[in-house]
């Protein structure tokens, strides 16, 4: 199940991602048969044939998926692969040196993996590699960057 942001019909967005059969990704007919989301709390119900009925709460998030780059002081490649099963890359160069912290945080705000936090020279692409470990569940999270010319959030899908 995708949940696409229409608000700006030029230019939908993905916000949130839910995988109801991740035992695989090949092509043909698997997963959601049906999606209900009229429901007044905000919870939306999926049924799938193999795995049953899923309760989902999407009302809030408090992750914002969000962009600050000063392209003057630094620039942040695309993620890529994503979705990913394993790792996930993208790479940062900064035009001063400075402190960068990289995180990886589910839809509750939650920091799920800590990818790097340390002072990176200026002038050089740098390239971090996100491998969040075997525990953690397929599903929407986000990465975020913070540094010199740099507060940016990516959402990623991890796949199983």
């Amino acid at each position: 199940m995708r949940i696409l942001d229409i608000s700006d019909p030029e230019n939908l967005s993905e916000v949130a991602f839910f995988d109801t059969y991740p035992g695989s990704d090949a092509a043909g007919y698997t997963g959601s048969w049906g999606v209900y989301s009229f429901v007044e709390s905000g919870t939306v119900l999926v049924s799938n044939f193999d795995e049953g009925l899923f309760v989902l709460d999407v009302s809030a998030s408090p992750v914002a998926v969000e962009s600050v780059v000063d392209a003057r002081l630094a620039t942040l490649s695309p993620v890529w692969p994503n979705p990913f099963r394993d790792r996930t890359s993208f790479t940062v160069s900064l035009e001063r040196p400075g402190r960068l912290r990289i995180t990886l945080h589910d839809v509750r705000g939650r920091t799920v993996a800590d990818i790097f936090d340390g002072v990176v020279a200026s002038g050089q692409e740098h390239r971090f590699d996100a491998e969040p470990g075997q525990d953690l569940p397929a599903g929407l999270y986000v990465l975020r960057v913070l540094g010199p010319g740099v507060s940016a959030s990516r959402p990623v899908t991890r796949i199983r």
